[in-house]
């Protein structure tokens, strides 16, 4: 991968809050039949990236604690045979990383393999077309051709409570000192029910292959 200016997303995205998620199926007509099935997959994109005879690979543009240490974020490229496919923003509330720390542990690995391995089930999957002067500023930072607006993807991940740490190892592994008692409390008011949630954003780039560019 050559020619490309890696750098995060500064958060929040305010393109992403405005936008209007659409439940699915795509009902756009704008969108091909193989996008709509990218679109709805409900599996793992990293998995289908695969399937179709591509290289998978990740750039970690960027991940922490937000400034309150209540939530941990994530945003990387996933690249098919080197070309950036997809953004994808990874979100998870402190209690949700102190019941799965491993969601910490995934650096430049595509988390799509990790999430499946655990057998988590994907709800609230939507579609958009995500528009905004603010990320057109975004693909010329990371010198990508202009493309607007950008077909994209929103989902929530339930991990199974069997992925679960005890509250006071998983903290010591993983959540911000600040967070600790907040996160300690809502685990003992919520248990023995408590599951880990991962919020996940994807977009799909220029060089995707699905805007008629190059």
């Amino acid at each position: 991968m050559t020619g490309y200016l890696r750098a995060p997303i500064a958060m929040p995205v305010t393109a992403l809050n405005e936008t209007i998620w659409h439940p699915m199926p795509v009902t756009d007509g704008a969108a091909s039949a193989e996008l709509r099935g990218w679109l709805e997959e409900p599996g793992s994109l990293t998995a289908r990236v695969r399937a179709a005879g591509k290289a998978v690979s990740v750039v970690l543009l960027g991940e922490g604690w937000v400034a309150d240490g209540s939530r941990w974020q994530r945003q990387i490229w996933l690249c098919a045979d080197g070309e950036p496919l997809l953004w994808a923003l990874s979100e998870a509330s402190a209690c949700s990383v102190a019941l799965c720390p491993d969601l910490l542990a995934q650096g430049t690995k595509p988390i799509g393999d990790w999430l499946f391995a655990q057998g988590v089930q994907r709800r609230e999957l939507a579609w958009a077309r995500v528009q905004s002067p603010a990320l057109a500023q975004v693909l010329a930072g990371w010198q990508m051709a202009p493309c607007s607006p950008l077909w994209g993807r929103r989902s929530v991940l339930s991990l199974p409570a069997a992925t679960a740490l005890s509250a006071p190892t998983a903290m010591a592994l993983s959540v911000p000192t600040e967070m600790a008692l907040s996160v300690s409390t809502e685990m003992a008011l919520s248990a023995p029910t408590a599951m880990a949630t991962l919020q996940l954003t994807e977009l799909f780039l220029p060089g995707s292959g699905f805007y008629g560019i190059g």
